[in-house]
C-alpha cells in the first residue's frame, strides 16, 4: 500500500518469500484513470532486502527497471520507487504520539503471521508520472504502510488498511482483503487523497 495525493493513488511492495521476491509500484491518476505498474520476481528472495525487524533498517527491491527504497528517516518514513513511466518520493510522517497496531495470528504451531498496520499517516512529496511531476500535497495526502512477517498457510485472509479524510477529520480504517502464500516478509506501502 502507499501513498494517496490529490487525484493519485501510489503503492508498492517489497517482498520476500524465501523462494521468491515479489515486489510491485503502481501508480493510478483517478481523473483519467491511466494507470502505471511494473510487477517484478527475483528468484530465491535475492532481489529484496529487508531488515530483521520493524525500523531496523532500510527496505530496498532492485530487478530490472523496478528500484524501491523505503527508509526510516527523522519524523517518518521516505518511500522512493522508479519503474518505467513513473516514479515517487514520498514521507509519510509520523507525528508525535502516532500509534499503530500489531497483531500475531496464530496459524498452527509452525505457522503465524505478524502484522503491523500503520494508517493515517500524514505524507507530502512528490510523483512523476509520463515525464509530469506534481505534488503529493500536505494536509491532503495520506500513507499506509503494513509490515508483515510470518510463515502462513498457503491461503488466508486478514484485514488491510486504508485511511481517510471526512469533513476535516482523519481516521484509519480496515478493510477485508485476500493474501496468500507459505511465507512472508513484507513492508506494504500505500499512499492517497485528494
Amino acid at each position: 500500500m502507499g501513498p494517496s495525493a490529490a487525484g493519485r493513488h501510489l503503492a508498492l511492495t517489497v517482498s520476500s518469500l524465501d523462494y521468491a521476491a515479489v515486489h510491485e509500484v503502481w501508480v493510478l491518476d483517478r481523473e483519467t484513470g491511466e494507470a502505471v505498474h511494473h510487477g517484478a520476481t527475483g528468484v530465491l528472495g535475492r532481489s529484496a532486502t529487508l531488515p530483521a525487524s520493524l525500523g531496523d533498517g532500510p527496505a530496498r527491491a532492485r530487478h530490472g527497471r523496478l528500484s524501491i527504497d523505503v527508509d526510516e528517516i527523522d519524523g517518518g518514513t521516505r518511500l522512493r520507487a522508479t519503474i518505467p513511466g513513473a516514479s515517487f518520493d514520498v514521507v509519510a510522517a509520523k507525528p508525535p504520539g502516532h500509534e499503530c497496531l500489531a497483531v500475531v495470528v496464530p496459524w498452527s504451531d509452525r505457522r503465524f503471521q505478524y502484522t503491523v498496520k500503520d494508517v493515517a499517516r500524514p505524507a507530502s512529496g512528490t510523483v512523476t508520472m509520463a515525464g509530469v511531476t506534481s505534488a503529493v500535497p500536505a494536509g491532503e495526502s495520506w500513507a499506509v504502510l503494513d509490515h508483515g512477517r510470518g510463515r502462513c498457510p498457503s491461503t488466508g485472509s486478514w484485514a488491510g488498511p486504508r485511511t481517510s479524510t471526512t469533513a476535516g477529520d482523519h481516521h484509519g480504517l480496515r478493510r477485508a482483503q485476500q493474501k496468500k502464500g507459505p511465507s512472508m516478509r513484507s513492508p506494504s506501502c500505500g499512499c492517497g487523497g485528494g
